[in-house]
């Protein structure tokens, strides 16, 4: 059983799962998910950012900039590409290669995130994943990617609940 897990407030639940690994600090030097869990026949990437956190005086502006980070493919070139990549060289270098279904989500934790947008994130990075990799040397599967808000991870993985802690 795994303790639960933490990035920032955002704590996630991982108690279901076999293994829990915390990669963002292993990976150095390279840009890595924060979360990697493995279940019994899925590997799953996690990628948390939370503007939500930041103080009340520098919220808006911090809001406003991930949103126009977002849409304008600065938020898919600088984070959620590389990170995918480097999770991959290090799990790979350390012999923890995924496995089965692979799962990149992508958690941001902004209430006002819409549907559309997470959409729009996740469809233009499958295609680039689609197109380029990676794919896992011993699976038929391309990762999947998903972007969610808390409201609809808690939605689609309830098992793997995150929580704000105050």
């Amino acid at each position: 059983m795994n303790p639960p897990w933490t990035e920032g407030e955002l704590e996630f639940d991982f108690s279901s799962a076999k293994v829990a690994d915390k990669l963002d600090a292993a990976a150095k030097p390279l840009k890595s998910a924060d979360f990697w869990v493995l279940c019994s026949s899925q590997s799953w990437l996690i990628e948390v950012k939370d503007p939500d956190e930041t103080p009340p005086q520098y919220h808006a502006g911090q809001v406003l900039g991930i949103l126009k980070e977002i849409k304008n493919d600065h938020f898919l070139r600088e984070h959620v590409l590389p990170k995918l990549y480097g999770s991959y060289a290090h799990l790979c270098e350390t012999g923890k290669e995924p496995r089965g279904i692979v799962h990149y989500c992508v958690v941001i934790g902004l209430t006002t995130l819409t549907a559309a947008d997470r959409s729009m994130l996740a469809n233009r990075a499958q295609r680039i994943i689609d197109r380029i990799g990676p794919k896992v040397r011993y699976s038929r599967h391309w990762p999947v990617v998903e972007v969610h808000n808390l409201a609809s991870w808690n939605s689609a993985h309830p098992d793997m609940a995150v929580t704000r802690n105050p």
